[in-house]
């Protein structure tokens, strides 16, 4: 997500950061953001079961045939193929996979990717019982607490603790979130954790460390503090986030007017003013823009004129962050001004760097009538990142009638893996099935790896009973390279994800980005 997502890569290298674009880039709170702004239901629509087997419908009987070729790939040699297979598995959500991927976990003599995601994996999967629930609790905690393991991999099973939202693991986390260690990723997995897990109980300690004074790392256990905030939502954590946005540190500032826009909901009125201080008068332009983004997402219409201003007047930095602030307000508050007034800015036309953002703004606003503009652009920019953005928000604003073929084109035409997965996602929202049989051909008959790759990915985008059945015939083939197999599993992850993305992106939303461990970054990159 960070650099368009989810398209080839090879096997990791041990958590080093890729290359990507300028850490002050917009797209990287998009990416990692978006899909708790996006409306459900990204995936086409799955039909009723045409031969009526069992009586069950098609939704049933595909998950199940997935499963069973996801489950059989548990065995291959290669360990990337595993991972995504387990990591596939997670993300079905189904709890009778649980014994299954604790296995993979705790099996030292596989790769450490498949035990990574097999980790990852017990963070999502339901318990049917309380046995089940203890078990793979004490699985994270045992290997969370091996130091004979490489951080990253405990910092994940500490991550996962945190999103099974179970209260038993509570003290556990406490006392990772106040270890010490050569390495910031496991503690500071604790302190986001410790939010992730929901537990009010837990707040003051979070407002505790987020208020500790220190160096080095100190700093980063600050900045995640108000991470764990954040993640816990409780609104009575305000009065101490709004304190910390007078810290000399910008991390921590950063990361608190992050936390602001998560937790403050309803406007707020000491928060909103104290934000729109900061948009205005921080010394620092990253700290400004975290400042419009939580603004937009406390939607407070007295707001609006100092998103504008920021939009307007600001630097190159900051004026892409305020049109998506805008957006953001005219989506939550349907506030027909200010998306007239991005819909003029986009037909007018703007510079590079913000027009990608401008098209992301007319999306959120659900704007029917820039379509035309967005179809315009997706024809005739050069630029991928742009098409990218214009191509989501026609998914977004719901243009049906005219943007499948067009985006189909894309799809076709482009060799770029961002755009197509992007393309994808968009057709997705567009319940646009069509683009299967493309797909297939792609898939079957592309012209590289390259192109096999990011068609399988695409598919996994769409989704659907006639994705899934394309994906688990790649998984099954071996004379299909592992790199094809391995995309496959992991598109056939976002094509089981029912929360298309929400469940693993929590680790990451309404956190700042320019303080992503190496654990994170992972994430987000891989799972």
């Amino acid at each position: 997500p960070l650099t368009g997502g989810n398209g080839p890569r090879g096997p990791r290298t041990g958590g080093g950061r890729a290359a990507g674009p300028d850490t002050d880039h917009w797209r990287h709170w998009w990416y990692a953001n978006r899909a708790f702004l996006l409306v459900d239901g990204t995936r086409v629509a799955t039909h009723a079961s045409r031969t009526g087997e069992e009586r069950l419908p098609a939704d049933t009987l595909w998950r199940a045939d997935v499963r069973r070729a996801l489950s059989e790939t548990l065995a291959d040699d290669d360990d990337e193929v595993v991972a995504a297979a387990v990591l596939a598995l997670g993300k079905g959500g189904d709890a009778p996979a649980t014994p299954v991927v604790m296995g993979v976990a705790l099996d030292g003599r596989r790769g450490q990717a498949s035990r990574e995601s097999a980790a990852m994996a017990l963070g999502l999967l339901a318990a049917e019982t309380r046995d089940d629930a203890d078990q793979a609790r004490d699985t994270l905690q045992r290997l969370a607490a091996d130091e004979e393991l490489a951080p990253r991999f405990r910092a994940i099973a500490v991550y996962a603790l945190g999103l099974r939202r179970d209260e038993a693991a509570v003290p556990f986390l406490a006392n990772v979130a106040r270890s010490g260690g050569r390495m910031a990723d496991v503690p500071v997995a604790g302190v986001s954790a410790l939010g992730l897990s929901g537990s009010l109980d837990i707040r003051q300690e979070l407002e505790r460390l987020l208020s500790s004074a220190g160096k080095g790392r100190d700093t980063m256990r600050r900045v995640y503090a108000a991470h764990g905030l954040a993640k816990l939502g409780d609104p009575a954590s305000l009065p101490a986030l709004i304190s910390a946005l007078g810290d000399e540190e910008k991390e921590v500032r950063r990361a608190a007017v992050l936390a602001i826009g998560a937790v403050a909901g309803e406007p707020h009125a000491e928060a909103v003013g104290m934000l729109e201080r900061v948009l205005r008068d921080d010394d620092d332009r990253t700290v400004r823009a975290t400042a419009a983004i939580a603004l937009g997402l406390v939607a407070a219409p007295e707001s609006v004129a100092a998103l504008r201003k920021a939009y307007d007047r600001d630097d190159a930095t900051v004026r892409p962050f305020a049109a998506v602030g805008l957006g953001v307000v005219a989506r939550r508050r349907g506030d027909p001004k200010v998306a007239a007034g991005l819909l003029r800015d986009l037909k007018r036309g703007t510079r590079i760097e913000l027009l990608g953002a401008t098209c992301v703004a007319v999306g959120l606003a659900g704007l029917e009538e820039a379509a035309p503009a967005l179809r315009e652009i997706v024809s005739e920019s050069k630029n991928a990142d742009v098409v990218a953005q214009a191509a989501v928000s026609l998914g977004l604003i719901g243009d049906r009638a005219n943007a499948p073929e067009l985006l189909r084109q894309v799809l076709r035409e482009s060799n770029d893996p961002m755009l197509r997965g992007e393309v994808a996602l968009a057709l997705g929202m567009l319940g646009d099935a069509r683009t299967l049989v493309e797909l297939d051909d792609l898939v079957q008959e592309g012209g590289s790896e390259h192109e096999r790759i990011t068609g399988l990915i695409a598919l996994g985008r769409i989704g659907g009973p006639e994705s899934a059945s394309l994906l688990t015939g790649v998984l099954r083939d071996a004379k299909r390279s592992d790199l094809e197999r391995h995309m496959a599993g992991n598109a056939l992850g976002m094509l089981l994800d029912q929360s298309e993305g929400r469940a693993i992106g929590r680790v990451a939303a309404d956190l700042d980005w320019h303080a992503l461990t190496p654990t994170v970054f992972e994430i987000l990159s891989e799972f």
